[in-house]
């Protein structure tokens, strides 16, 4: 089983923020921990008006990030001038390395279709955990996703990992696909629809469903992109940091219109992609999901 490297990757893109790998147990990933946990807490139904519990069970964290030996942990801070200062911790996220990916433990997927012999092949990673401040700036949330992205791709280099896996809560996939021409080039994250249902027998997701969290789609929902797309479409996002830049007081009315078109897509794609192999695969989703949304049908994480 593929073990977690941790050989200090760090980025500092020409932005306001950094991203660096963390080591499990230090100070520095208990902090995202408990960061992490308190954010998730703000959209879980478990304990209604109650931010964190230590002592309700299960937590985000043990239920969602169960293999430390094989999970790089990411965090990303604002830049201080300080040498020796640690800026404010903006967010968390974690890249889990096969045999830690919460898909694989929650999600059947179809035997002998790409994903499943990518993932058999040890050559996908998921991104999860990536929470941030509940009122961030959308100018800083977008160096925030490409500070992480920046870090996540060194990461699947150095671990021979071919492709990045998401299992999004609304709205995430629809802030990286968004496209601002002539300012922000859009991940081109692809759905992924090689997925049979819920691993109904699965303890892990049965302790997922516990969290109760909003935000999570009915039925499963993976997005994928390759390794060098990713660092293509950073690379092409960098290109344009000093438009981006210069617009920052605009991003906030210029993205949320990109969001709701990345959304319109995205929901054409998923239902286009199921529409295609209804024939194929109607019997066996039936059986797992019965209310499986229909082409035209899909529900908008808007």
């Amino acid at each position: 089983m593929l073990e977690a490297r941790f050989s200090g990757r760090q980025t500092a893109l020409a932005t306001p923020v950094s991203a660096e790998v963390v080591r499990p147990g230090t100070p520095e990933h208990l902090e995202a921990l408990r960061f992490q946990q308190e954010r998730f807490a703000l959209v879980s139904r478990q304990d209604a008006g109650v931010v964190s519990r230590e002592d309700t069970e299960p937590t985000f964290v043990a239920a969602t990030d169960y293999a430390p030996t094989r999970t790089v942990p990411i965090v990303v801070r604002r830049r201080v001038a300080a040498p020796d200062a640690r800026g404010q911790l903006l967010a968390a996220a974690r890249v889990e390395l096969p045999g830690a990916t919460v898909i694989e433990r929650m999600i059947r997927l179809r035997p002998g279709t790409a994903a499943e012999q990518a993932l058999r092949a040890g050559k996908v990673a998921e991104i999860g955990g990536f929470a941030t401040p509940t009122h961030l700036d959308r100018a800083t949330l977008l160096d925030v996703i490409d500070a992480i992205v920046a870090v996540v791709v060194q990461v699947a280099e150095e671990h021979d990992i071919d492709w990045l896996w998401f299992f999004p809560r609304k709205g995430f996939i629809s802030v990286m696909r968004a496209e601002i021409p002539g300012v922000l080039p859009p991940y081109r994250l692809s759905y992924c629809a090689d997925w049979l249902g819920w691993d109904e027998g699965s303890p892990q997701l049965q302790r997922f469903r516990a969290l109760k969290l909003r935000g999570v789609p009915t039925q499963p929902q993976i997005f994928q992109i390759a390794r060098g797309d990713f660092a293509t479409d950073l690379a092409a996002r960098q290109t344009l940091l000093p438009r981006r830049a210069a617009r920052a007081g605009a991003l906030e009315r210029l993205l949320i219109p990109a969001m709701w078109q990345a959304q319109r897509d995205i929901n054409q794609e998923i239902a286009s992609a199921h529409g295609r192999g209804e024939a194929r695969g109607k019997a066996s989703r039936t059986a797992v999901n019965p209310d499986f949304p229909q082409p035209g049908r899909v529900r908008s994480e808007q």
